[in-house]
């Protein structure tokens, strides 16, 4: 399986776990919060396996997409 992005859209507990709903392109899905206990709503996250791995820093993601390269020597 692949890792894939998402948009958490709401957090709460589920079986006494912290669980996100979290948008994938036009679908919803839940996903277990366990590697991410300070997630909130409106991040974006990378999912692998089923559970939450890592916030992502879209803004300092694209600022360095987007630096002039500017050549050495």
């Amino acid at each position: 399986m692949n890792a894939v992005t998402g948009k958490i859209v709401d957090i709460y507990v589920k079986e006494g776990s912290t669980t996100a709903r979290v948008q994938i392109d036009d679908s919803f899905t839940e996903v277990p919060l366990l590697l991410l206990m300070n997630a909130r709503i409106g991040d974006q996250i990378l999912i692998d396996a089923g559970i939450a791995i890592s916030r992502l820093n879209l803004q300092t993601s694209h600022q360095r997409s987007t630096r002039k390269h500017v050549p050495v020597g």
